[in-house]
C-alpha cells in the first residue's frame, strides 16, 4: 500500500484534467484525523499514513484557477466544481478536530508571524475554503469565452484582477446549471482540447 502523502504529492505534477480527476477520486475517501502537529490532517483507507489536507487543498484551489487560465473544457470544470462541498465538509471536520486539540492541549498552537496578514489574505487553503471563497472557482471564464458560450445571458458574479503579465483581467462566473445546459446543447464544447 502506498503512502497517502506520496499520492497527494504526485497529483501536483499531473496535467490539469488528470489532477482534477485524481482529486475527485481521492476526496470522498478522506477522513479528518487528530495529529499532535498543528495542521489539518487526513487519512484514507486505501493508503498508509496521513496526508496534509492544506497541501491537497492548495493543489485543488490552483487547479480551479488553472481552469480559467487554460480555458479548460466544461466537463473538467464540472468535475472540479463537484468537489466544492466535499472539500468544505472535510475542512469543517478537520477544523473541529484541530480546535478540540488546541483547547485540550494535545495540539500546540504555532507561533504566527502577524506581519504576514490574515490567513485569508495569504490565500491559505483552510481559510479560503472555510470562508467559502472556493465556491465555483473553476467556473470563471474570461469575458470573450463566456460570451461565446452564453451570449448575453447574465453571469453569476465577476472579479477583476491581474494576470502574471500585469494585464488587467475581468472574469465572469457561470453557474453549474449554465455549464450543464451548454453541454446539453453542444457536447463538443465540453471536450474541447485544452490550450
Amino acid at each position: 500500500m502506498s503512502k497517502l502523502q506520496d499520492h497527494i504529492d504526485s497529483i501536483h505534477s499531473l496535467p490539469l484534467a488528470e489532477a482534477i480527476r485524481a482529486i475527485a477520486d481521492l476526496t470522498p475517501g478522506l477522513t479528518a484525523v487528530r495529529f499532535p502537529e498543528y495542521g489539518y490532517w487526513v487519512q484514507h483507507a486505501d493508503y498508509e499514513g496521513l496526508g496534509n489536507l492544506n497541501y491537497l487543498g492548495r493543489i485543488w484551489l490552483e487547479a480551479g484557477r488553472r481552469c480559467y487560465e487554460t480555458h479548460a473544457p466544461l466537463e473538467v470544470r464540472l468535475i472540479h466544481q463537484s468537489m466544492d462541498d466535499p472539500f468544505y465538509e472535510i475542512y469543517g471536520a478537520s477544523y473541529k478536530i484541530l480546535n478540540e486539540g488546541l483547547e485540550d492541549g494535545s495540539i500546540a498552537q504555532p507561533v504566527l508571524d502577524e506581519s504576514l496578514g490574515c490567513a485569508c489574505c495569504r490565500g491559505e487553503p483552510d481559510a479560503t475554503i472555510l470562508a467559502g471563497f472556493h465556491d465555483r472557482e473553476a467556473l470563471y471564464f474570461d469575458e470573450e469565452e463566456y460570451r461565446s458560450i452564453w451570449g448575453d445571458e447574465p453571469d453569476h458574479g465577476s472579479r477583476t484582477g491581474y494576470s502574471q503579465d500585469g494585464e488587467r483581467e475581468h472574469a465572469l462566473n457561470a453557474s453549474r446549471q449554465q455549464l450543464e445546459e451548454a453541454l446539453a446543447r453542444n457536447p463538443a464544447v465540453g471536450v474541447q482540447s485544452m490550450l
